[in-house]
């Protein structure tokens, strides 16, 4: 509680950046006490910041709390993220949308000296419910040669003083619901460096799914300091899926010679494709837009012609020839595509569908033979239906696929699906 108006930051110091502000008197649950005295709590939004010890008051044991209704209830707070190519965080944002959709644009001026790899934008689309998706926007960025970047306020000296040997690092991790309550909580031993960390989505209870990124970088130095020093996931509750009538029949396909534009409402096409080569290098594909999503055994692109179709929060959905003379059709970071490409945002609806018979869900809608991904579900199956590819495949997502507690993003056929 604080008598005061309280600046919300997102490290335990006044050096770290101001990510909200508390009004005189409200409450807010405390999750743990960083080492300089700062509390950690959790906001009304799910997200978590710091407020300083010296200008707050804390009582043990309070089982009374009740969320404070924001100052605008219309609004949904999205966090942008600015990241190099090797994933490490150079400067976070905030923006503040309504209900309906917005483009979003990064900010160039707040990272001199570092150029914009892409995406040049993203597309944000928030509910009735006020839930965003996606949930944050990430923009990738290359330090330009010759240009050294200010040091951020927090950077550790140049020649730091060296120590006999590198300290680890114990995390907690928290999985949070949409009322607060807490699913599960761990704590994780992390080593210098960047490491990432994912949720294990069969640690949360069935028909809850991620509202928050679904990747954490916890930076961790020499001295066995993290940063950030917590890590919260935050769940909602999944949209009912909606099962057909048994007399329901599957709406006739268009026509192949048309491609009718249905309402901003309902599902569209994914973009035409445009053919390219890749940067140099090896990068790891995705069933969907992160490391969060399903991987097929050890997918990987390593170079010659692929298909860009449009990219979603800095990963690109992308086709490519296998060795084995097969196909495959899933995302790989956006560092991966030359800077003179740039993919439209894809756009896509998340409508809870149960197909109608037997769908064979892969990866592979081009070449057919050789599929690494090939699953059968039978009829009654829920999926959530996202675009359309051609006017025989649809593009979907399975929330927890093959019980791995991952989603998987994939091609049935629309027939199947009865769209």
């Amino acid at each position: 509680t604080n008598p005061y108006y309280v600046n919300i930051r997102s490290g335990a110091s006044i050096r770290d950046a101001i990510i909200g502000q508390a009004d005189p008197g409200a409450v807010y649950p405390c999750i743990s006490t960083a080492a300089s005295g700062w509390y950690l709590i959790l906001l009304d939004d799910g997200r978590s910041g710091y407020v300083s010890a010296n200008i707050t008051t804390f009582t043990p044991g309070n089982d009374g709390y009740q969320p404070i209704t924001p100052p605008n209830q219309y609004q949904v707070q999205v966090p942008i993220y600015y990241r190099d190519a090797m994933g490490n965080m150079l400067y976070t944002d905030y923006i503040n949308l309504y209900t309906g959709s917005r483009l979003i644009e990064p900010n160039k001026n707040l990272l001199p000296g570092y150029r914009l790899l892409g995406p040049n934008n993203v597309v944000v689309s928030v509910s009735s419910s006020l839930v965003a998706m996606p949930s944050s926007v990430t923009f990738l960025f290359s330090s330009q040669q010759n240009v050294t970047p200010p040091p951020a306020p927090t950077a550790v000296p140049a020649t730091p003083t060296p120590v006999p040997q590198d300290r680890p690092a114990y995390v907690p991790v928290q999985y949070i619901g949409p009322q607060g309550e807490v699913f599960y909580s761990t704590s994780l031993t992390l080593w210098r460096g960047t490491n990432y960390i994912q949720p294990q989505y069969s640690a949360v209870p069935a028909g809850y799914v991620l509202s928050s990124s679904s990747s954490v970088a916890v930076s961790v130095n020499a001295y066995g300091q993290a940063t950030p020093s917590v890590v919260v996931f935050v769940f909602r509750q999944r949209d009912p899926v909606q099962t057909p009538a048994p007399t329901a029949v599957p709406t006739p396909r268009p026509q192949p010679t048309q491609r009718p534009v249905p309402p901003a409402t309902e599902a569209g096409y994914l973009p035409d494709f445009v053919k390219t080569k890749p940067i140099k290098g090896s990068y790891p594909v995705y069933t969907g837009p992160g490391e969060g999503y399903y991987r097929v055994g050890n997918a990987t692109l390593g170079g010659g012609t692929i298909r860009v179709y449009g990219q979603e929060n800095g990963w690109v959905l992308i086709g490519y020839g296998l060795s084995n003379g097969g196909y495959r059709i899933g995302f790989v970071s956006m560092s991966a595509i030359a800077q003179d490409i740039n993919p439209e945002p894809l756009q896509l609806t998340y409508t809870a569908k149960n197909n109608v018979s037997a769908s064979l869900f892969v990866d592979d809608p081009i070449v057919s033979k050789n599929r690494e991904l090939s699953k059968r579900y039978e009829g009654g199956s829920p999926f959530y239906f996202l675009a359309y590819l051609n006017d025989f495949w649809a593009y979907v997502e399975i929330e927890n696929f093959e019980g791995t507690g991952q989603p998987a993003r994939g091609f049935v056929s629309r027939r199947s699906l009865g769209v």
